[in-house]
């Protein structure tokens, strides 16, 4: 029994304060007392609720409340998720919290009521939000997928992509499915995202479809801030893009070759001409000799343009070792030109026989070196093709003043060569060399056949 000073403390904490409070008796389920936020909430008077039965305001059937009552009292559980009826027939979601107490000799159960009508509603409409947001994710024709920016995990992917990958997707790792490497991506950006908006353009290395891919960083259903990945397929593009580019470069080569082949012999027959006419003038005594060696002097200035123009247009022979010449010859006129140091190394098991491949290669290699000397300022520069994986690997090393990563981002040489790398099936990197300088690398996994 409590003292005179404990029962003026219980009241005071059982109706001081705004929570919900109800005392029970376990035999027969009646409500002894409920405070004054328990009448405001059940919509009873004070009165009306003393002696009303708790089993009259649950949706459980009496036995379903007595087995609850049965838990309380051997301790074995004291909190439940429930639903009550209000006066006004209201259904309200509540979770209670039952203990005993005894109160003038009377074991009695204390029940505090708290309300999680507006928990539960938001948990639903969450759910539901959730459902259909992923519902809307497994509709679009689209490759999407969610993956941890940490552990690279997918956590999602949409019906699209299960379809193009397969259906064991989630729980693998993004560069697993899409590349099937056993490493993230080179030109992974995870660390990049939480600065914004991320759009990129590449090949699968399983499937062998090209995507553009728009990666964002959210906070994920469970509260763990992720990558969300959506990817449009862009094969076809890529494939047009090729053919036409294919078709000019056949264009800029034919006119390479007609150059050096047609317009060049033609000076060189001219030339030949020429001089049988100087040579009879000679053996004349004439003086118009001396415009006839003009004559031939002009002829040599425009074969010798001619073949730098020929050269310009087409710079890789039409053989399998063209490149290699035709990046030789680069080595050289580097050196004669600026006078630094400049070598070429390469696998010699390494052969491409694609032309149009080929000649990417080369005006990749041509735009670095040229960058390296003419802005880094380069002393050295490296010039490395070697077998790589499933393809080659060109690295462009120099030992000039480094880069600008804001001045390289808006260069147009460096943007070309991405695009030239794009074409080919490749992918190009720029980082800073091993002793300063810079290291501009493009790998192509293969070689592709392109449009005649």
């Amino acid at each position: 029994m409590f003292s005179e000073d404990a029962e003026t403390l219980f009241w005071d904490f059982f109706d001081g304060n705004s929570a919900i409070k109800l005392l029970i008796s376990p035999s027969d389920g009646a409500v002894m007392e409920a405070n004054r936020s328990a009448c405001l909430f059940y919509g009873y008077a004070p009165e009306t609720f003393r002696g009303m039965s708790f089993f009259a305001i649950n949706m459980m059937s009496e036995a379903e409340v007595r087995k609850h009552f049965e838990l309380v009292i051997s301790e074995a559980q004291r909190d439940f998720n429930v639903y009550h009826r209000c006066y006004d027939g209201d259904i309200v979601n509540v979770s209670v919290n039952f203990g005993l107490i005894t109160f003038h000799g009377m074991e009695l159960i204390l029940a505090i009521v708290f309300d999680v009508t507006g928990e539960r509603r938001a948990l639903t409409a969450s759910h539901l939000s959730q459902t259909q947001f992923l519902t809307v994710l497994n509709s679009m024709d689209a490759v999407i997928y969610v993956a941890d920016l940490n552990s690279y995990e997918i956590l999602f992917a949409n019906r699209y992509m299960k379809d193009s990958f397969g259906e064991e997707t989630e729980g693998r790792r993004c560069w697993e499915v899409i590349h099937g490497s056993g490493s993230p991506c080179k030109f992974c950006g995870n660390e990049r995202l939480l600065e914004g908006v991320r759009r990129l353009e590449y090949r699968s290395m399983r499937n062998r479809l090209w995507y553009q891919f728009i990666d964002r960083a959210i906070v994920w259903i469970d509260g763990r801030l992720v990558r969300i990945s959506i990817g449009i397929d862009i094969t076809e593009r890529k494939q047009l893009e090729q053919e036409i580019i294919g078709i000019s470069e056949k264009e800029r080569i034919r006119i390479g070759n007609d150059l050096h082949d047609g317009i060049g012999q033609y000076f060189t027959g001219i030339g030949f001409l020429t001089q049988v006419i100087k040579d009879k003038l000679a053996a004349c005594g004439l003086p118009e000799k001396s415009i006839a060696e003009e004559i031939i002097g002009l002829i040599e200035e425009a074969k010798n343009h001619t073949r730098i123009l020929a050269k310009g247009l087409s710079p890789v022979n039409m053989d399998k070792n063209g490149i290699f010449a035709a990046i030789g010859e680069l080595r050289m006129d580097t050196e004669r030109i600026f006078g630094s140091e400049c070598s070429f190394l390469y696998d010699k098991n390494i052969t491409v026989e694609d032309n149009f491949t080929a000649t990417h290669i080369y005006y990749i290699v041509r735009e670095a070196v040229n960058n390296a000397m003419r802005h880094g300022g380069a002393k050295h520069v490296d010039i490395i093709i070697k077998e790589w994986d499933e393809g080659i690997r060109i690295d462009v090393q120099d030992d000039g003043c480094g880069f600008n990563p804001d001045t390289v981002a808006r260069g147009l040489g460096l943007n070309l060569m991405k695009y030239r790398a794009d074409v080919i099936g490749g992918t190009l990197g720029i980082s800073g060399g091993k002793n300063g300088g810079a290291l501009i690398s493009c790998i192509i996994p293969r070689f592709d056949g392109h449009a005649e």
